[in-house]
């Protein structure tokens, strides 16, 4: 019941961040899209103007505006970049939360052994990629003898180290 609730909190989290994400992204790109149809209207407004017979000042005028509004799009573009390099560090610190989450979900916490998930995740990815499915492969399944008296005349802090010095035990032995 912990552990599931755990894993649900997480993955509703980190889905909740991916959403908000996705949505700064996507108003990124609309307000992107709106400044490059602004330009673009500006560029058209001043060919339409270079049609006309101008003379200097008309001219000069011309590509004042032409370079303010060159100015003011190079801005927005530096700007989204900036923003687009942020969402990028964002995706990866996410990916790095989902992978250590998956971590979890797969991991006992006292032992930091594979737990049934994880059992199950490793023997579908070795079916999957050996044609001889789990030929020469090995689980090992222990019990420490005795292990209720320990718990009981030592206490469950002292029986943990015990769990975890037998998982350390038997993974440096694998």
């Amino acid at each position: 019941r912990h552990i599931a609730a755990r894993e649900i909190e997480s993955a509703e989290r980190l889905q909740a961040e991916f959403g908000a994400l996705l949505q700064r992204l996507g108003a990124l790109a609309d307000s992107a899209g709106t400044e490059a149809a602004d330009y673009g209207r500006s560029l058209g407004e001043i060919s339409a103007q270079l049609n006309d017979s101008l003379d200097v000042d008309g001219l000069r005028s011309l590509i004042a505006t032409l370079t303010k509004r060159t100015l003011a799009a190079q801005s927005s573009a530096k700007e989204m970049h900036h923003q687009i390099e942020e969402s990028r560090r964002e995706v990866a610190a996410l990916k790095d939360q989902l992978e250590k989450v998956q971590g979890e979900a797969l991991t006992d916490p006292l032992t930091s052994l594979r737990n049934r998930r994880g059992f199950e995740r490793a023997a579908a990815t070795l079916l999957a990629g050996r044609p001889g499915g789990l030929a020469g492969c090995a689980l090992i399944m222990a019990d420490i003898d005795h292990f209720k008296r320990v718990n009981d005349n030592y206490g469950h802090l002292l029986g943990d180290q015990v769990i975890r010095a037998v998982a350390q035990i038997l993974h440096s032995n694998i």
